[in-house]
């Protein structure tokens, strides 16, 4: 999770970077999304009782 959560930062850090954006802002609304729908997707696939292995 911590590998996810550092990867959307770096996302978010590097988009904001080329395209002359804050960065810190790009980053936090990069992870705060990521981390959204992974858990959308968990509650979805949870209430149809879906699992992936």
């Amino acid at each position: 999770m911590a590998t996810v959560v550092l990867a959307l930062a770096l996302t978010g850090y590097t988009g904001a970077r080329l395209g002359g954006g804050r960065r810190s802002r790009a980053a936090a609304r990069a992870v705060i999304v990521g981390l959204l729908t992974m858990a959308v997707t968990y509650a979805v696939g949870s209430a149809l009782d879906v699992s992936v292995s």
